[in-house]
């Protein structure tokens, strides 16, 4: 995800208020500004990967907002899968249970001459 995106996360606080987030509402600021970007640059109906950890715990609870524009996610973990599932997003059937997220890529693999 490009750092931009994340630029100016919290701005609209008052310097006393940034100093004192807590480490939890640092990352769930991060998770909507990243929830943001991803809306504002998905096609329709995308499939996006969704890695594992606290951070994206929360990422997953703010994809909640706008899985209508989802055609689903892959899961980096059995965990991820679960969270998504749990709000309803779509983890596609051959990437249940896999625990890894290699290719991000909806086109066919080609190989290049040597």
């Amino acid at each position: 995800m490009a750092a931009e995106a994340f630029e100016g996360v919290c701005t609209d606080l008052p310097a006393h208020q940034k100093e004192i987030m807590t480490q939890d509402e640092q990352k769930q600021a991060v998770a909507r500004a990243a929830r943001d970007y991803v809306a504002a640059n998905i096609g329709a109906s995308a499939i996006i990967g969704v890695g594992t950890g606290s951070t994206a715990n929360f990422f997953i609870d703010e994809l909640a907002a706008i899985k209508h524009r989802l055609a689903g996610a892959v899961a980096s973990s059995a965990a991820t899968q679960k969270g998504l599932e749990g709000h309803g997003i779509r983890v596609p059937r051959s990437q249940r249970g896999r625990g890894n997220c290699r290719s991000m890529s909806t086109a066919p693999m080609r190989s290049t001459p040597a």
